[in-house]
């Protein structure tokens, strides 16, 4: 039985970007929100994806981060239908 040789397809550079932001979320958290509204979508969508909630409520507690997020139509909806409701206690 011959070996079967599997591809090794490397990640596209903006996505290793965007993971490595996340990655250093609490460093580059204030710089975020600098970048264009498309890259700080993906930003979002990646921290939720990894279940990073607390940061990413965190984030959307803010009107002007959460309408940015928003105007990247072409991707909200995404994020819109898979985000479960985040509820906070206000002490």
């Amino acid at each position: 039985m011959a070996a079967v040789e599997l591809e090794w397809i490397p990640e596209t550079l903006y996505n290793t970007a965007i993971s490595a932001v996340v990655d250093n979320y609490s460093r580059s958290r204030r710089d975020i929100r600098s970048l264009p509204e498309n890259i700080q979508f993906d930003v979002y969508y990646k921290l939720y994806q990894q279940g990073r909630l607390c940061q990413l409520g965190g984030e959307f507690c803010e009107l002007e981060v959460f309408a940015k997020v928003l105007r990247a139509s072409d991707k909200s909806l995404r994020l819109t239908i898979n985000c479960k409701l985040i509820t906070f206690e206000i002490s």
